[in-house]
């Protein structure tokens, strides 16, 4: 036997149909021998990857000490190396 359960929305958020896309800042590049972790900076290095790039720079800090999951995106051609 199925029981209905009456669920209230009065409080529901929901996300903006089209996001504002967050402006990309005028930032020096990151570095990766600035990260202050050697394992992850030996990794880049061998890569060949020396500093991030301008989507990246912006956001490492915010991610980096963050426990949330994120979502980053940037169409690709988009000009940011």
């Amino acid at each position: 036997m199925e029981t209905s359960l009456p669920i209230s929305f009065k409080h529901l958020l929901l996300p903006d149909r089209f996001a504002a896309p967050t402006p990309v800042q005028d930032l020096y590049p990151k570095r990766v021998r600035d990260l202050n972790f050697s394992d992850v900076e030996k990794m880049y290095l061998q890569q060949g990857i020396k500093e991030f790039n301008t989507v990246q720079t912006q956001v490492f800090d915010k991610v980096y000490e963050s426990r949330d999951s994120v979502f980053i995106g940037a169409p690709s051609g988009c000009g940011l190396l």
